[in-house]
């Protein structure tokens, strides 16, 4: 059995190179024009191992998340 945490340093590379190119191409404006972005990464069934890269500050994420929680649960009409 895998110990929880992080993902193999292979993956977590791969994570950190596509995070970059997210930043590079969604982020060529001004800054008023910036864009945040949250990827995870995680293996099916692998409960607690994951990887996220982003480029915002963390309290942000875990609002965002919080949020797309709520809106997953209680508004089925939200992703439609």
């Amino acid at each position: 059995m895998r110990e929880r945490g992080k993902l193999e340093q292979p993956i977590r590379d791969v994570t950190l190179a596509i995070g970059r190119s997210i930043q590079e191409a969604i982020n060529r404006g001004s800054e008023a024009d910036r864009f945040g972005f949250f990827l995870a990464v995680y293996r099916h069934g692998d409960e607690g191992r994951f990887n996220y890269v982003s480029n915002s500050d963390r309290r942000d994420v875990v609002k965002l998340l919080r949020e797309m929680a709520d809106k997953f649960e209680n508004d089925p009409e939200w992703m439609n």
